[in-house]
């Protein structure tokens, strides 16, 4: 029996891009023990490396906004050309009200600020996968 959402006992599987090591590995760490399967990614350009990958699948999207070379918004507009509807949450260190006022942030995103408990972060992407 599957309680997933994806059929495979897992609630899916998650491309994480986030360039600080220490916030990556837990994030990563969290997604983990909460029954995802993840694939982590350092920076935008190695995140559409893997998404270039045949074969290549996921559920989900979680992606810092601000990172050197290409900003997490771009990388979601990049993502979506080649899977589009492709579900995304942003996550920053930024409260959301000055992301959206410098338009770092596409209005009505979901999103997430850090820090973030593991509790938050498992809810927020279990919420954002099973959005309509």
């Amino acid at each position: 029996m599957s309680d997933g959402l994806n059929g495979e006992g897992s609630p899916g599987k998650v491309l994480l891009v986030e360039d600080n090591d220490m916030v990556r590995r837990v994030t990563e760490r969290i997604l983990a023990r909460g029954g995802f399967v993840v694939t982590a990614a350092v920076d935008a350009t190695e995140a559409l490396l893997q998404c270039e990958q045949s074969g290549f699948d996921v559920d989900l999207v979680i992606t810092d906004i601000e990172m050197p070379g290409m900003s997490g918004t771009q990388l979601a507009e990049r993502i979506r050309l080649m899977r589009p509807g492709l579900k995304m949450l942003f996550i920053s260190g930024h409260p959301e009200e000055r992301l959206l006022r410098d338009g770092l942030v596409p209005a009505g995103a979901a999103f997430l600020e850090k820090p973030f408990t593991p509790n938050q972060l498992l809810a927020k992407a279990r919420e954002v996968l099973s959005a309509g």
